[in-house]
């Protein structure tokens, strides 16, 4: 039931929408009509407003695809991890690169950002290459630069393949397809594939560090990680919806999770989520814009309980 009220809402709300466009697109052929058929009152009676919706259109379209989707955010969170033993961690969680050759400039805000943090390890959750092969030395540049700063862990998202692994794995980047890994004394780093099904009661069943932290491209195992006891499960996949509206969200809900998971920070009883926006943008012909959505660098602390806030 929750969920039909949210693709019904999304669709009125996309409704809405169309009629504000329609109404708008209605107005400036009015004014258009008006001056064809020589009748200045009716003219200027819409000029003004006519001008107003096309100025407004244009600085939303001009923002939506040249400027937000350069304006890197930093996002920084302190999440505490019970099981954690020792000083705070910071990690560094990228998700979604989509690299194309319009990618460098965005890439290199993104490593200023994580070199400021001095991060103890990495992690990237998937989708690395828009265009495949053809990107991969800016891939591989970029994850060679990241590796320099700390240890670096990877999974795969819906858009990768061995290429991928391969590249990143020239570059230095562990890459976990379904399997676990003790990143630091009391720190396991848990990797599942995108279409993996059963991986994370064997990674997480097993006798395992204090601290475990999951990391997978989309939100959709979160649940079973909960259950399963994880500390920390990072992803992506979402891109954020690329396109929110101010206290409402996305539009754009992904598959069966209906806008449940978007962005940010969930959690489930000992679990904690965090879904990241994504630093590129869909491929595959896809609108290259955000909006209301930037992209962002997650900059996050891990810290035991009781331990400095």
């Amino acid at each position: 039931m929750e969920a039909a009220l949210a693709v019904a809402f999304r669709l009125a709300l996309l409704f809405m929408l169309g009629v504000v466009f329609g109404m708008s697109c209605l107005l400036v052929m009015k004014w258009v009509g008006a001056k064809i058929l020589g009748k200045p009152h009716l003219a200027e009676r819409h000029a003004l407003m006519a001008v107003f919706v096309l100025v407004l259109y244009g600085a939303a379209g001009w923002y939506a695809f040249r400027v937000e989707p350069e304006c890197v955010a930093e996002t920084r969170l302190r999440i505490t991890a019970s099981r954690l033993i020792g000083p705070p961690l910071v990690i560094a969680h990228l998700s979604d690169l989509h690299i194309d050759p319009d990618s460098a400039p965005r890439l290199e805000k993104v490593l200023a950002l994580v070199g400021a943090a001095r991060p103890h390890l990495v992690v990237l959750t998937g989708d690395y290459l828009n265009r495949g092969p053809r990107d991969g030395a800016l891939l591989r540049r970029f994850a060679r630069e990241l590796c320099a700063e700390a240890p670096v862990y990877a999974v795969w998202g819906n858009w990768d393949s061995e290429t991928t692994t391969r590249l990143l794995s020239e570059a230095g980047v562990t890459v976990l397809r379904d399997r676990a890994v003790v990143a630091r004394e009391g720190l396991v780093v848990a990797g599942i594939d995108f279409s993996s099904t059963d991986a994370l009661p064997r990674l997480l069943g097993a006798p395992r560090a204090p601290c475990s932290v999951v990391l997978s491209h989309s939100p959709h195992r979160f649940p079973q990680a909960a259950q399963l006891g994880a500390d920390l499960y990072l992803c992506g996949h979402t891109h954020g919806g690329q396109v929110r509206l101010p206290l409402l969200g996305t539009l754009c809900p992904f598959y069966g999770l209906v806008g449940k998971y978007q962005a940010g920070v969930y959690r489930e009883g000992g679990t904690t989520m965090y879904v990241n926006r994504g630093v590129g943008m869909e491929g595959m012909g896809a609108p290259r814009l955000r909006f209301c959505c930037s992209p962002e660098a997650a900059i996050l602390t891990l810290t035991p309980a009781g331990g400095p806030r």
